[in-house]
């Protein structure tokens, strides 16, 4: 077994201290047990946390981004880190295979430490939790949801570039890239629970409920894709071994008959609105 980079342990050290520290803070600050739309959300985080989809080398794909959104614009950013880590530890508990010692404590770190800094941002840019009423608000949720997106695609990117020894950013193209339209389509799904609270009181929060079980599957429809041309690629593989004409690679220009094939339907996404 090799060993891992010590570049990947200082990192995953980095992300243990300030993760420690964001959570520190949000319990000091944050109000947990006398906030129904913290529990509310809480719950709905953890049942969810099955929704989850493993690509690649233990990336977990979860549609737990819609509830941290949600607790930002809805409660605030210390119930959102609140949120976070219980949804993580739920992610952990759940699923299957159990992740590697150190992508266990980046996904409890990280997790907090990305809420916090989503939350940080929406303030920052002028919007206040639990008062969705204005552009202002909007305007903040859409740059909480971007720093959202890239501080949680960069650190997973992190991670696998060290885990690997590839550049992150070759990484994050080819593996992170595709992700924003799930993180938009978390922020849309918080600014409309956070507009229809305003007359239909917390039963508004089971609208997050659709909104996530679609992100999964699109997540899981992904995967699928991705097993798929994966095993395309090693068939065809077989075949050029066989035939003496050496390993096929996806760089390579492929003949007709591969660049004319089509996925099947059931894998292609609806109206060509993701990848």
């Amino acid at each position: 077994m090799n060993a891992l980079p010590k570049s990947l342990d200082i990192t995953v050290a980095t992300l243990a201290l300030l993760g420690g520290v964001t959570l520190a803070g949000a319990f000091v600050t944050g109000t947990f047990f006398t906030n129904t739309p913290f529990l509310v959300l809480a719950l709905f985080a953890v049942v969810c946390a099955p929704l989850t989809v493993v690509l690649w080398r233990q990336v977990r794909l979860s549609a737990l981004h819609v509830f941290v959104l949600a607790a930002v614009v809805l409660v605030g950013t210390a119930e959102a880190v609140g949120v976070a880590i219980l949804g993580a530890l739920a992610l952990l508990v759940v699923s299957r295979p159990r992740s590697a010692f150190h992508r266990a404590v980046a996904l409890v770190t990280g997790y907090p430490l990305e809420a916090a800094l989503a939350g940080g941002t929406f303030w920052i840019s002028g919007g206040r939790a639990g008062s969705f009423d204005s552009s202002t608000d909007l305007v903040a949720l859409l740059f909480a949801t971007l720093v959202y997106y890239f501080a949680h695609t960069l650190i997973g990117a992190t991670l696998a570039g060290f885990e690997e020894r590839v550049a992150m950013a070759v990484v994050w193209f080819d593996r992170y890239a595709w992700m924003l339209p799930s993180f938009l389509s978390a922020g849309t799904a918080a600014a409309l629970v956070g507009l229809m609270q305003r007359w239909a009181g917390m039963q508004a929060f089971v609208l997050l409920v659709p909104f996530a079980v679609l992100l999964f599957q699109h997540y899981r429809m992904r995967a699928e894709r991705d097993r798929e041309r994966e095993r395309f690629r090693a068939e065809i593989d077989r075949q050029r071994s066989g035939a003496g004409g050496g390993s096929f690679h996806p760089r390579e220009h492929p003949p007709e008959a591969v660049r004319n094939r089509r996925p099947a339907a059931h894998l292609r996404p609806p109206w060509g609105l993701f990848p």
